[in-house]
């Protein structure tokens, strides 16, 4: 069985390898001018750069790589961790294809890119990608709290909360600044390389 674990950039950046045991793959979703380093512990890495602006998806050839690295490593027993940005609409919406296959539904999906999903589901044959489709993983989503993320008072009950959006967690104000903070290295980063 596969253990699927969705998460933000920030957590994944934290993620210790050491403490999950066997092999792990994962899939990067990040914006198109973001970077991220990644421990070298994972056997392999599937990267996609797109906007979270529910308008903009991968193209064909993208989703079925992406389709065909995902099929592979569940065909390997590997386990899997996908990141986004927040950890909550792009990664979601891969997590909630994979977990349409599982035995066991863990997660609900309300703020998932469902242009993201639907391009997913569209390339999806299961002769193709027999490996999905067998639906032997379980997906997880990894607890917010231990990345700077806060349950809300509304508790998830009202999608039109301003902090949460529904979701019943939001970020602590420090974790707003890490991120900003983090997008700011990345640019230096790459504008040095430019130097």
């Amino acid at each position: 069985m596969n253990n699927i674990y969705v998460m933000s950039q920030f957590e994944a950046l934290k993620f210790k390898l050491d403490e999950h045991p066997g092999e792990w793959a994962a899939v990067s979703i990040t914006d198109p001018t973001q970077g991220l380093m990644f421990s070298q512990y994972f056997v392999d890495i599937f990267r996609l750069q797109f906007l979270d602006d529910g308008k903009e998806v991968p193209s064909k050839e993208e989703i079925k790589g992406l389709l065909k690295f995902v099929d592979s490593v569940l065909a390997k027993n590997q386990n899997l961790l996908i990141h986004c940005f927040m950890g909550v609409s792009r990664s979601y919406a891969l997590a909630k294809f994979l977990d349409s296959f599982s035995k066991r539904k863990l997660v609900a999906y309300k703020d998932h890119n469902v242009g993201f999903f639907q391009a997913i589901s569209q390339e999806y044959s299961p002769e193709k990608y027999p490996s999905i489709a067998a639906g032997d993983n379980e997906v997880f989503a990894y607890p917010r709290e231990t990345a700077g993320m806060v349950k809300c008072g509304c508790k998830g009950y009202d999608s039109e909360c301003i902090r949460c959006h529904g979701t019943g967690i939001h970020p602590k104000f420090w974790y707003l600044r890490y991120l900003l903070l983090m997008q700011v290295l990345v640019h230096l980063s790459s504008f040095e390389q430019h130097i």
